[in-house]
Protein backbone atom coordinates (compact mmCIF):
# COMPACT_ATOMS: atom_id res chain seq x y z
CA UNK A 1 0.00 0.00 0.00
CA UNK A 2 1.21 3.63 -0.73
CA UNK A 3 1.27 6.44 1.14
CA UNK A 4 1.11 9.98 0.11
CA UNK A 5 2.72 12.86 2.23
CA UNK A 6 2.25 16.62 2.56
CA UNK A 7 4.34 16.89 -0.39
CA UNK A 8 2.42 14.38 -2.98
CA UNK A 9 5.79 12.28 -2.81
CA UNK A 10 4.81 8.57 -3.11
CA UNK A 11 7.15 6.44 -0.39
CA UNK A 12 6.60 2.77 -1.10
CA UNK A 13 8.25 -0.27 -0.21
CA UNK A 14 9.73 -0.39 -3.09
CA UNK A 15 11.33 3.09 -2.81
CA UNK A 16 12.27 2.48 1.06
CA UNK A 17 14.43 -0.86 -0.23
CA UNK A 18 15.90 1.31 -2.57
CA UNK A 19 17.14 3.92 0.23
CA UNK A 20 17.86 1.03 2.31
CA UNK A 21 20.35 -0.79 0.17
CA UNK A 22 22.04 2.23 -0.72
CA UNK A 23 22.70 3.74 3.03
CA UNK A 24 23.08 1.06 5.31
CA UNK A 25 26.52 0.31 5.04
CA UNK A 26 27.57 3.73 5.34
CA UNK A 27 25.29 4.41 8.40
CA UNK A 28 26.70 1.03 9.78
CA UNK A 29 30.05 1.87 9.21
CA UNK A 30 29.28 5.42 10.58
CA UNK A 31 27.69 4.15 13.43
CA UNK A 32 30.07 1.65 14.90
CA UNK A 33 32.93 4.90 14.02
CA UNK A 34 31.29 5.91 17.23
CA UNK A 35 30.17 3.34 19.17
CA UNK A 36 32.66 0.61 18.77
CA UNK A 37 30.12 -2.08 19.22
CA UNK A 38 28.99 -4.06 15.84
CA UNK A 39 25.86 -5.55 17.52
CA UNK A 40 24.81 -2.11 18.94
CA UNK A 41 26.21 -0.44 15.65
CA UNK A 42 23.45 -2.88 13.80
CA UNK A 43 20.72 -2.15 16.49
CA UNK A 44 21.01 1.50 15.96
CA UNK A 45 20.73 1.65 12.06
CA UNK A 46 17.75 -0.80 12.28
CA UNK A 47 16.26 1.54 14.29
CA UNK A 48 16.88 4.36 12.39
CA UNK A 49 15.19 2.39 9.20
CA UNK A 50 12.58 1.46 11.36
CA UNK A 51 11.71 4.82 12.33
CA UNK A 52 11.90 5.91 8.33
CA UNK A 53 9.66 3.49 7.77
CA UNK A 54 7.46 4.65 10.75
CA UNK A 55 7.42 8.20 9.60
CA UNK A 56 7.33 7.69 5.51
CA UNK A 57 3.80 9.69 5.41
CA UNK A 58 5.20 12.57 7.12
CA UNK A 59 9.34 12.53 5.97
CA UNK A 60 8.87 14.35 2.38
CA UNK A 61 10.77 14.00 -0.25
CA UNK A 62 13.76 12.08 -0.58
CA UNK A 63 16.71 13.85 -1.78
CA UNK A 64 20.86 14.14 -1.81
CA UNK A 65 20.42 15.53 2.00
CA UNK A 66 18.83 12.04 2.99
CA UNK A 67 21.80 11.03 3.50
CA UNK A 68 22.71 13.77 5.48
CA UNK A 69 19.69 13.53 7.73
CA UNK A 70 20.38 9.54 7.91
CA UNK A 71 23.74 10.50 9.64
CA UNK A 72 22.19 12.91 12.22
CA UNK A 73 19.26 10.36 13.14
CA UNK A 74 22.56 7.78 13.82
CA UNK A 75 23.99 10.87 15.93
CA UNK A 76 20.92 11.36 17.77
CA UNK A 77 20.74 7.31 18.57
CA UNK A 78 23.85 6.81 19.94
CA UNK A 79 23.47 9.93 22.01
CA UNK A 80 20.29 8.23 23.68
CA UNK A 81 22.35 4.97 23.86
CA UNK A 82 25.20 6.21 25.87
CA UNK A 83 22.79 8.42 27.97
CA UNK A 84 20.61 5.30 28.68
CA UNK A 85 24.22 3.43 29.72
CA UNK A 86 25.23 6.53 31.84
CA UNK A 87 21.64 6.47 33.63
CA UNK A 88 21.91 2.34 34.39
CA UNK A 89 25.50 2.43 35.04
CA UNK A 90 24.25 5.13 37.41
CA UNK A 91 21.71 3.66 38.90
CA UNK A 92 23.30 0.17 39.38
CA UNK A 93 26.21 2.43 41.60
CA UNK A 94 23.38 3.60 43.74
CA UNK A 95 21.78 -0.11 44.01
CA UNK A 96 25.20 -1.39 45.35
CA UNK A 97 26.08 1.64 47.48
CA UNK A 98 22.51 1.82 49.11
CA UNK A 99 20.36 -0.84 48.19
CA UNK A 100 17.68 -0.20 50.71
CA UNK A 101 17.04 3.03 50.30
CA UNK A 102 16.33 2.12 46.81
CA UNK A 103 13.90 -0.07 47.39
CA UNK A 104 12.33 1.82 49.62
CA UNK A 105 12.32 4.99 46.96
CA UNK A 106 10.74 2.86 44.29
CA UNK A 107 8.02 1.13 46.68
CA UNK A 108 7.52 5.28 47.47
CA UNK A 109 7.54 6.31 43.78
CA UNK A 110 5.13 3.56 42.96
CA UNK A 111 2.81 5.16 45.33
CA UNK A 112 2.93 7.95 44.00
CA UNK A 113 2.32 7.20 40.81
CA UNK A 114 -0.68 5.35 41.80
CA UNK A 115 -2.14 8.21 43.64
CA UNK A 116 -1.69 10.80 40.91
CA UNK A 117 -3.37 8.34 38.34
CA UNK A 118 -6.40 8.31 40.99
CA UNK A 119 -6.71 11.69 40.70
CA UNK A 120 -5.84 12.28 37.06
CA UNK A 121 -8.90 9.67 36.35
CA UNK A 122 -11.38 11.83 38.98
CA UNK A 123 -10.53 14.91 37.33
CA UNK A 124 -10.94 13.17 33.83
CA UNK A 125 -14.27 12.10 34.72
CA UNK A 126 -15.26 15.58 35.83
CA UNK A 127 -14.55 16.98 32.16
CA UNK A 128 -17.62 16.36 29.10
CA UNK A 129 -17.63 13.28 27.74
CA UNK A 130 -16.06 14.10 24.27
CA UNK A 131 -13.18 16.05 26.02
CA UNK A 132 -12.49 12.80 28.31
CA UNK A 133 -13.02 10.33 25.29
CA UNK A 134 -10.34 12.47 22.92
CA UNK A 135 -7.72 12.91 26.54
CA UNK A 136 -8.32 8.95 26.87
CA UNK A 137 -7.30 8.08 23.61
CA UNK A 138 -4.41 11.13 22.86
CA UNK A 139 -2.93 9.01 26.42
CA UNK A 140 -3.88 6.11 27.04
CA UNK A 141 -4.06 4.73 23.42
CA UNK A 142 -1.60 6.60 21.89
CA UNK A 143 -3.30 7.73 18.74
CA UNK A 144 -2.59 11.31 17.75
CA UNK A 145 -5.10 14.14 16.64
CA UNK A 146 -5.58 13.30 13.09
CA UNK A 147 -6.11 9.08 14.12
CA UNK A 148 -8.64 10.81 16.68
CA UNK A 149 -10.32 13.20 14.17
CA UNK A 150 -11.13 10.48 11.83
CA UNK A 151 -12.10 7.92 14.67
CA UNK A 152 -14.72 10.13 15.79
CA UNK A 153 -15.47 12.22 12.96
CA UNK A 154 -14.06 15.68 14.28
CA UNK A 155 -11.89 18.33 12.90
CA UNK A 156 -8.15 18.04 13.81
CA UNK A 157 -8.81 22.00 15.37
CA UNK A 158 -11.84 20.41 17.29
CA UNK A 159 -9.78 17.47 18.31
CA UNK A 160 -6.85 19.78 19.14
CA UNK A 161 -9.20 22.43 21.30
CA UNK A 162 -10.15 19.18 23.60
CA UNK A 163 -6.98 18.17 24.20
CA UNK A 164 -5.66 21.79 25.29
CA UNK A 165 -8.91 21.98 27.61
CA UNK A 166 -8.26 19.00 28.93
CA UNK A 167 -4.60 20.15 29.73
CA UNK A 168 -4.91 23.14 31.16
CA UNK A 169 -7.91 21.58 33.33
CA UNK A 170 -5.63 19.15 34.77
CA UNK A 171 -2.94 21.43 35.60
CA UNK A 172 -4.90 23.92 37.24
CA UNK A 173 -6.56 21.38 39.57
CA UNK A 174 -3.25 19.43 39.78
CA UNK A 175 -1.19 22.10 41.18
CA UNK A 176 -3.35 22.42 44.08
Amino acid sequence: MESVNDSGYVIDEKTFNVLYDAHWRDLLRYAYHFCGDLTIAEELVQDVFLSVWQRRKTIGRVDNQFDRYLRQAIRYKIIDTQRTKANEKKYECEQYVNPATTISNQTEETILFDDLNEQIDRLLDQLPAKCHEVYKLNRKHGMDKKEIADALSLSEKTVDHYLYNALMYLRLHLSK
